[in-house]
């Protein structure tokens, strides 16, 4: 906590907290607005802020700027989008990557604006982009391309732009793939988990005669960077969300039984197949983390894993990785 503003531990209002990645001891600053999707670039905070017009019967859209160095806030001048009152605007998505904003919006079709991370304004407008599913859209980075996904419900393709010319490509993963719910780059490739219809079969292995009805299983995948299938993974074991610490692929999240604890799982690199590394024993089930799809982050060797389900004060969980 030597470095930066210092903040305080209690305020009125909607706050942003700074957390010491050695000590946990957690300091927080006023925000001039109230907002989410959080996406930061290194020396500033970006959050979505919505408006309701309701004579206009709009959301309006614009960017809020946190500076990590002076631990203020200002709202930027421009309006970044209009988006009709309702459902819409809970699933967006906002992410810095490539030296710009990137705001993916749900719509008919949905669309992708690229945004100046100093005015908040509209630099370029992407459609159609992959339709948005049932949460937030997914968007990545990796090596001057911003690749995104829609996300958990949306289905199995994935858009491609180049940052410097913005050109796009779609690429469809066809065949059995159902849904997407995470994507993660990593240097030149890109890892996805998604869901695929798995049929298993009843009785003993003599006497498999009757197929139950199709479910789905949890795989993971990855994409070169020209968007061809590398490798994907037999069924596994796996949380809702991918990190990489140190060149460690890692996953966390509840995995299929909602009722036990958070987990954390090692991916290898090479097969693509899930080992647990711990259990987080939380203060109630898995599945009800209302931390929201960035409930992970990673500092040096180290993976924070936040809880904000059960009856209990929010939690942050900090997970060393020992090296492979």
């Amino acid at each position: 906590m030597s470095e930066g503003p210092q903040g305080s531990v209690s305020g009125k209002g909607c706050r942003v907290g700074k957390v010491s990645p050695e000590e946990l001891e957690v300091a927080t600053f006023p925000l001039s607005s109230c907002g989410f999707n959080v996406a930061a670039n290194g020396s500033s905070l970006f959050l979505e802020v919505a408006t309701p017009d309701i004579k206009a019967d709009l959301y309006i859209v614009r960017i809020e700027e946190f500076s990590m160095t002076s631990g203020e806030s200002q709202m930027l001048p421009a309006v970044s989008a209009r988006l009709f009152l309702g459902s819409d605007i809970a699933h967006t998505q906002l992410a810095f990557a490539d030296g710009a904003l990137w705001l993916y919006l749900e719509g008919q079709p949905a669309r992708v604006l690229e945004l100046s991370p100093s005015t908040g304004g509209v630099v370029r407008v992407f459609r159609p982009v992959s339709p948005v599913g049932g949460a937030e859209p997914l968007i990545t980075a990796s090596h001057g391309y911003v690749w995104l996904a829609g996300g958990a419900g949306s289905g199995a393709d994935f858009e491609r732009i180049d940052a410097a010319d913005g050109t796009s490509q779609t690429y469809d993963l066809g065949g059995g793939y159902s849904s997407v719910y995470d994507i993660f780059a990593v240097g030149g490739r890109v890892y996805f988990l998604y869901l695929a219809p798995v049929t298993r079969a009843e009785g003993s292995k003599e006497r498999q005669t009757t197929a139950q009805p199709v479910q789905l299983g949890s795989f993971v995948g990855e994409l070169s960077s020209q968007g061809r299938l590398v490798k994907a993974s037999r069924e596994e074991e796996v949380g809702g969300m991918l990190a990489d610490v140190r060149g460690q692929l890692v996953s966390a999240g509840p995995g299929s039984a909602c009722t036990g604890p958070e987990m954390v799982w090692r991916i290898n690199a090479k097969t693509l197949a899930t080992t647990v590394f711990t259990t987080l024993g939380v203060p109630g089930d898995s599945c009800l983390n209302e931390a929201g799809p960035r409930e992970v982050a990673t500092a040096g060797s180290a993976l924070f894993v936040l809880y904000a389900g059960g009856s209990g004060a929010t939690s942050l969980y900090r997970v060393a990785l020992a090296s492979t």
